[in-house]
C-alpha cells in the first residue's frame, strides 16, 4: 500500500509527499491491521467479527478521507 504513493512521486507531479505522510499513512495501515486482527481472535461469533471489521474499515475511511481533503471542515 505505501509502494503505490511512491510510484505516483515518480510518474507525476501533482503526488507531493513527504516523509510524515509517510509515516502517518503506514501508522494508519498499521493500526487498520492490528484491529483487525485483534476483531478476528478476540470475539467469539461472526456477527461480532464482521460487525468490528466492518467498523474497523469505516473507520480508516473517514480518517484517510479527512487528512486527504478535509472532510469535516
Amino acid at each position: 500500500m505505501l509502494l503505490a504513493p511512491a510510484a505516483a512521486m515518480l510518474l507525476t507531479k501533482e503526488m507531493n509527499w513527504g516523509l510524515e505522510d509517510f509515516a502517518v499513512f503506514g501508522l494508519m495501515l498499521t493500526v487498520f491491521s492490528l484491529s483487525i486482527e485483534a476483531a478476528w481472535y478476540g470475539l467469539d461469533t461472526r456477527l461480532k467479527r464482521f460487525g468490528a471489521a466492518i467498523f474497523a474499515i469505516l473507520v480508516f475511511l473517514i480518517v484517510w478521507a479527512e487528512l486527504a481533503v478535509g472532510l469535516f471542515d
